[in-house]
């Protein structure tokens, strides 16, 4: 945990360098083919085949553990300044994955370097504020979107980690018997709709006939006012992505 740790949190800071400083162009840039291509595509079938690899590799959880461990180490005691309300839930790891498809899928400037960097730095506010006001657990398993998702993805693979007499162990079972696993925590289906719905509306925004209602709404204000143009392909591909999103959440209450 340790070594991954230190590597995720470089590499964070690697990537923020490379979206704040670094070649404007997206195509130049590390930052958005990392982000979009290397961590949200390329980690998925690795979690499906070996599990939750997240809960190691997350900088983020690396980052608030060395910050626990030098405050121990210090002789200081420190409690979470709020409880985390049951009823909240996953509705905060659901509300922080939709912003992240909305910026990915909605917003037209998505791979422009600068702002991936605001997006890392709003994030790593959000998911650190949540830890120091919850404590780190208890927003990890709530509040962290990445962590819920590859989650949940985890639980396809044929590995799990078990609790056993207070140790942590590496367990082997059938694939996808996780996913039969009961959950009745608040959110939880909001955040599944956001899963599948977003990855609806990826594939239907491609199709020729959202792009040409996209362009007859865009073209009136391209050559004017550009600015115009980008707020409103924004507003009209969120609200298709919150119809997706909408529309397989009432098809899985239904069911």
């Amino acid at each position: 945990r340790i070594i991954f740790g230190a590597l995720s949190v470089g590499l964070l800071a690697v990537i923020w360098l490379a979206a704040l400083v670094g070649e404007p162009d997206a195509g130049d840039n590390l930052a958005p083919t990392f982000i979009y291509v290397v961590f949200w595509l390329g980690l998925v079938p690795l979690v499906v085949v070996f599990g939750n690899l997240w809960s190691l590799l997350s900088p983020w959880r690396a980052a608030a553990d060395v910050v626990a461990w030098a405050w121990s180490k210090a002789g200081r005691d420190w409690e979470p300044a709020a409880a985390y309300p049951d009823r909240l839930g996953r509705w905060p790891a659901a509300g922080l994955l939709l912003a992240f498809a909305a910026l990915e899928l909605a917003y037209p400037r998505s791979a422009e370097p600068r702002t991936l960097a605001l997006a890392i730095v709003v994030y790593s506010w959000v998911t650190w504020a949540g830890m120091l006001l919850f404590g780190r657990r208890k927003w990890i398993e709530n509040g962290e979107a990445f962590h819920v998702y590859f989650g949940f993805l985890a639980r396809i693979a044929p590995f799990a980690v078990q609790e056993r007499d207070g140790r942590r162990v590496v367990v082997v079972r059938p694939p996808l018997a996780g996913l039969t696993a009961r959950q009745d925590t608040p959110g939880t289906v909001a955040f599944v709709a956001v899963m599948l719905g977003s990855v609806a509306f990826d594939g239907f925004s491609r199709t020729s006939w959202w792009q040409d209602q996209l362009y007859d709404l865009v073209s009136r204000y391209i050559v004017e006012s550009p600015r115009t143009a980008d707020l409103v392909a924004t507003a009209f591909n969120l609200l298709g992505l919150l119809a997706a999103v909408g529309a397989v959440a009432l098809l899985f209450l239904a069911a």
